[in-house]
């Protein structure tokens, strides 16, 4: 089997606009969790929608409390 070389392979580095990608809604400055729907899912004041917290695992939005 013969070896591939790789060449010219260069680090790209990522950076997130804003915040990390990371925790949940339950501690987000977005969160609201006693403004529910009718299924008991809290208020996110960015996304302007409803979410349990353990749905938006990873938010690109997050932001600590």
């Amino acid at each position: 089997m013969k070896k591939l070389e790789v060449e010219n392979v260069k680090d790209t580095v990522i950076e997130i606009p804003k915040g990390v990608f990371c925790g949940n809604c339950s501690d987000c400055v977005y969160y609201q969790a006693r403004n529910t729907d009718q299924h008991g899912r809290g208020y996110c004041g960015y996304y302007a929608t409803h979410y349990y917290p353990q749905d938006r695992n990873g938010c690109f939005n997050y932001d600590r409390r």
